[in-house]
């Protein structure tokens, strides 16, 4: 599954069904954007509509996330997408209608370090990656992890 290499408007894309299995991305910033699916990264340009498989749309659609009022009961995202009729999803409303307000900061400042809130691991210093053993029942036997001889 692959992106498409063409870039279109919105409002290319809205006059263009998607195939069957496809849909359309519209990214709702000037800016491009990213997400991942298995393992492959797909690039939405900036106010550029890209076509995708829809499971894949769907996925960075999920992914778009930039804003929940809960309140309002109200989710804001940074890309819409239309689907093919016959897939069963509703079609974003927003598709085409770009993004008025600023873009929501982060709250946590990352710019000293990667722990904000200074919190301790578990031993009072910085954690390390290690190989730590699994036994149970779902297991399989693996002499790499056999317990040592006494």
């Amino acid at each position: 599954m692959t992106q498409t290499d063409e870039i279109h408007t919105a409002e290319q894309a809205a006059v263009m069904p998607p195939p069957r299995g496809f849909a359309w991305v519209w990214n709702r910033r000037a800016e491009d954007w990213e997400f991942m699916y298995d393992g492959q990264v797909y690039q939405v340009p900036g106010h550029g509509a890209i076509l995708l498989p829809d499971v894949v749309a769907r996925h960075g659609r999920k992914r778009a996330v930039e804003k929940i009022d809960v309140i309002l009961r109200s989710v804001q995202r940074r890309v819409a997408v239309r689907y093919h009729p016959q897939f069963g999803e509703p079609n974003d409303s927003e598709f085409g209608v770009p993004l008025q307000s600023e873009k929501p900061v982060e709250v946590l400042d990352r710019a000293t370090s990667d722990n904000p809130y200074d919190a301790p691991s578990r031993e009072g210093e910085k954690t390390k990656a290690r190989v730590i053993p699994v036994t149970g029942a779902g297991m399989v036997p693996d002499a790499r992890h056999a317990p040592e001889a006494e």
